[in-house]
């Protein structure tokens, strides 16, 4: 896994951070000391793992927020940390499934620094593991299970397991006390068989009284049992006499056909309450006019609904009201608006109306309008145009008149003329004198040449000076005839868009004399009140809808009352609270009317089931159910009586037939009862009973305290007992014995095993198990060291070394601290390069001890790693950036200054890190 872009929102003193373009290998963020390296580190160490509350996390200034762009396996993601939530990736997957190894394994073996480079003192069999690899994790964990299987053995027998040590030792001392009970039990024999003969006198003896207290107890038992149930019996005797005396009366009677008088009383009396409580609310509202009552009752539906609606229909007619006021405003602020924009059209709306403004189109007003200022700007522009162009044309006139001038000029005759004199004197001169009339000849001849060289010269350039100006002169002509037709034409379209606009002006009814500028606001304030209009109108039309159907809604509810009172009733639409108030009284009448009418049929229904149910065939109703009840009540109360006495007879019956009386019990029981005449004589003899009874029970007591002595020292001489026991308890201790001693035996043979697997495995890999340190630690050292090894005791953190010429073995306590951290580092890189987990590296200052020499050979074993793994090396030492811009020309530089980041050239970390 390696990352490509990290964004840091807020983590400590760094935030708003990005870090861009970071190389798959090596990336080296140089910064001097409190600039945020260390805060760098426990951040890259966090994005697998979640920002913990521990771990001396830098304190975040709102929340820990960053996050992290990541390429695993060639699948591109993103990992977010928020908080201290745990990490999640944008995608699908676990941030465990990409970092594939515990936080404890990471922070120790991909995270290194000075401290990790010390040997380690606590968690030792831990950090040994990891550093060894997975695969030795149980031959690290063999010595501290040899010490706990030691300590278990020893706390069993000892360290030489004799039966009188540790845990073995109560048993022993068990099975030695058993041994001296049997021989002191062997003397007490002869007194212990001399008490069990009197013992065997005192069992006869007792058996004998123990037969007769059971006799006497049986015989108080029933006694009292006569005693407790005497009331009941003689209750039993009055009941069965009185349902014998009203036999005949029961007879008369059927139990299956008896009726709850009080029941139909109650609820035909309940029922007369009720017929006159609602009698008298009806005639409380309407008097004694009975027929409102079945006018009301077939209306009822109607009243409801009236009643329902009554406030929705007040509501309509208020809103009526206000939407009559509300159209009077609307037509206020409309002949305001009317007025505002052209008084005339305010008395007849008509016209309003008839301005069709929308065939208009507030598009082809501007554009007519815009046509005609145009027509004026380009008059403006042509008028300027042709002021110009007649300027250009006088000037060119002018030029042309000058050249005419020119071409008519004479003096070259003149010098003509004095060159052939010249040329004259000069052939007199030559008669007289060759030289200097040749002389005077040539000269003449020389001038002529050169004036004429020049004249033609000169008539030349003003023949082309003056072709140039009489054709500049005719373009100037064709654009001031060009102008002159464009004026004609831009008159005329002015004409024909001051023509539209008058049209426009007219259609919407605006003066002659308004300005143009105005048309446009005049436009759209006509086509606003237009809208208000057709709105009022429509309002007006709905409103008058609604109006007409309130009215014929109100007609019906007016019709309806009067028909239920039988009165005729004045319709107002405007008034409606009184026949309202009217509807709502009969609405809260119906419950009265249908309880009336109600009560009155169930009070009638209920007095047939009375004579029917209770067989009054004649009189009156009241004193029919009254005689009634007076027959069930004596009727119910004889069967009580004689329910009564069923249940004491079955109780009777249940106490005097228990399992104990049903042994003494011969025949029926009540013949018990006859044989006493009162409970008094049952008392008596019960008490007579009870004094024979306790005069035998003290006679068995002192046979009982006897026996109790005799056992007692019988029990003391049992020495047969006491011999059998002892000799049960050695064998007992025995049995305990043996599980201990199997114990001790397998934590003694386990441990042997275990001493036997560490010596046998570390014989067979101590030369292969740190090979691949050894061969990184003889790089870093130069070739002084060859080989690293394992401790005898392999739970030390510690390792062995062995030198050059192999004649030296020593630990690493004895090494230089530079060289003892190259021994770690040693150890820690092979364990990576050796991992499946490629995760990315970091090194906080780790060579501040080494030498050049060192780095230098720790810088290229860190450029093997990076083919695999991302390294991050965070450093203050210009030194180290140089080496390793020298080996790693793929190597990435950043700049960390108090917290910010800036990607930098190693010329230039090298420059910052050295100056400062």
């Amino acid at each position: 896994m390696k990352f490509e872009k990290i964004y840091i929102d807020d983590f400590g003193i760094i935030r708003n951070q990005v870090l861009e373009d970071l190389s798959p290998g090596i990336n080296v963020i140089g910064g001097l000391n409190r600039a945020g390296k260390t805060t760098f580190t426990k951040l890259l160490r966090s994005f697998g793992y979640g920002i913990s509350r521990g771990d001396d996390m830098p304190p975040a200034n709102i929340e820990y927020r960053a996050s992290a762009d990541i390429d695993y396996d060639g699948i591109k993601d993103k990992i977010l940390l928020s908080g201290y939530a745990k990490p999640k990736l944008t995608a699908d997957k676990d941030i465990e499934s990409v970092y594939g190894i515990d936080y404890y394994t990471y922070s120790r073996l991909f995270t290194i620094d000075l401290d990790e480079l010390k040997k380690a003192d606590k968690e030792q069999d831990k950090l040994q593991y990891v550093l060894l690899g997975g695969g030795f994790k149980e031959i690290v964990k063999i010595p501290s299970i040899l010490k706990e299987i030691e300590k278990e053995a020893e706390k069993i027998g000892g360290k030489t397991g004799s039966p009188n040590t540790k845990e073995f030792k109560p048993y022993y001392n068990n099975i030695k006390n058993q041994l001296k009970i049997i021989n002191e039990a062997s003397e007490k024999l002869k007194e212990y068989e001399g008490k069990s003969r009197r013992l065997s006198e005192i069992e006869e003896e007792e058996k004998n009284l123990k037969a007769e207290i059971g006799e006497k107890e049986d015989k108080r038992y029933l006694l009292e049992l006569i005693k407790s149930n005497f009331d009941t019996y003689l209750e039993i005797k009055r009941l069965e006499n009185l349902l014998e005396e009203n036999s005949e009366f029961i007879k008369s009677f059927s139990s299956d056909d008896i009726k709850d008088g009080n029941k139909f009383k109650n609820n035909y009396l309940m029922l007369k309450a009720k017929f006159k409580k609602y009698k008298d609310e009806y005639e409380l509202i309407f008097g004694s006019d009975i027929d409102i009552l079945d006018r009301l009752l077939s209306k009822k539906e109607e009243i409801i609904n009236i009643n329902m609606n009554a406030s929705g229909i007040k509501n309509r007619l208020m809103n009526s009201d206000r939407a009559e006021i509300e159209i009077k405003q609307a037509e206020q602020r409309i002949n305001q608006e009317i007025i505002s924009l052209n008084a005339d059209l305010l008395s007849n709306k008509e016209q309003i109306k008839s301005i069709k403004g929308d065939s208009l189109s507030i598009s082809k007003i501007e554009n007519i309008i815009e046509e005609y200022n145009n027509c004026l700007k380009d008059l403006e522009v042509i008028k300027s145009s042709r002021a110009s162009l007649n300027s250009e044309k006088s000037a060119y006139e002018n030029l042309a008149k000058e050249y005419k001038e020119v071409k008519n000029d004479k003096s070259y005759l003149k010098y003509m003329m004095a060159n052939v004199f010249i040329l004259i004197l000069g052939s007199l001169v030559f008669i007289y004198n060759k030289y200097i009339g040749s002389i005077i000849s040539m000269t003449g001849v020389i001038a002529a040449v050169v004036y004429m060289y020049t004249k033609v010269k000169n008539q030349s350039a003003g023949r082309e000076n003056y072709i140039n100006i009489s054709e500049k002169y005719q373009i100037v002509l064709s654009k001031i005839d060009e102008n002159e037709m464009k004026e004609r034409k831009l008159c005329t379209d002015l004409t024909y868009s001051l023509n539209l606009i008058n049209d426009i002006k007219i259609s919407l009814k605006m003066s002659k004399d308004a300005p143009i500028s105005s048309i446009k606001t005049y436009y759209l304030k006509i086509n606003e009140i237009n809208k208000m209009l057709y709105q009022l109108d429509s309002k007006k039309g709905e409103e008058a809808a609604v109006l007409s159907k309130l009215s014929a809604e109100l007609k019906s509810i007016y019709k309806i009352a009067g028909e239920i009172l039988g009165i005729s009733v004045d319709e107002d639409i405007r008034s409606v609270d009184g026949i309202f108030k009217e509807t709502e009284r009969l609405s809260g009448s119906i419950v009265s009317c249908e309880n009336y009418k109600t009560s009155e049929k169930e009070l009638s229904d209920y007095e047939k089931i009375i004579r029917l149910e209770l067989n009054i065939t004649e009189g009156d109703i009241d004193s029919g159910i009254d005689t009634y009840i007076e027959k069930a009540e004596k009727y119910n109360k004889l069967m009580e009586y004689k329910n009564n006495c069923f249940f004491m007879q079955q109780r009777l019956k249940s106490s005097m037939e228990s399992s104990r009386a049903q042994k003494l019990i011969f025949g029926n029981f009540m013949n018990l009862f006859d044989e006493y005449s009162s409970e008094n004589q049952v008392e008596e003899n019960l008490r007579h009973l009870q004094e024979k009874l306790n005069e035998i029970s003290k006679s068995y007591n002192s046979l009982k305290d006897e026996k109790s002595r005799l056992l007692y020292q019988i029990s003391e001489l049992n020495s047969y007992e006491k011999i059998d026991q002892a000799k049960i308890n050695i064998a007992a201790e025995r049995k305990n014995l043996e599980p201990l001693a199997k114990s001790y035996a397998s934590y003694r043979a386990a441990a042997f095993i275990l001493e036997n697997i560490q010596k046998s495995f570390m014989e067979e890999t101590k030369d292969k198990l740190l090979s691949g340190g050894s061969r990184i630690f003889n790089q870093l050292t130069s070739g002084k060291y060859n080989k690293i090894m394992p401790e005898d005791n392999i739970l030390s953190s510690d390792f062995k070394v062995e030198k050059e010429d192999g004649s030296k073995v020593e630990t690493s306590k004895y090494l230089s601290r530079a060289t003892s951290e190259q021994l770690f580092l040693s150890v820690r890189l092979s364990r990576l390069m050796e991992l499946s987990s490629k995760l990315p590296v970091i090194l906080d200052d780790s060579f501040v001890n080494f030498d050049s020499i060192n780095i230098k050979s720790a810088v290229n074993v860190l450029n093997q790693l990076s083919l695999n793994n991302q390294i991050f090396i965070l450093t203050c030492h210009g030194e180290l950036v140089n080496y390793i811009s020298e080996v790693c020309k793929k190597a990435s530089f950043y700049c960390l200054e108090e917290g910010k980041f800036r990607k930098s050239q190693s010329s230039q970390l090298i420059d910052y890190l050295t100056c400062n």
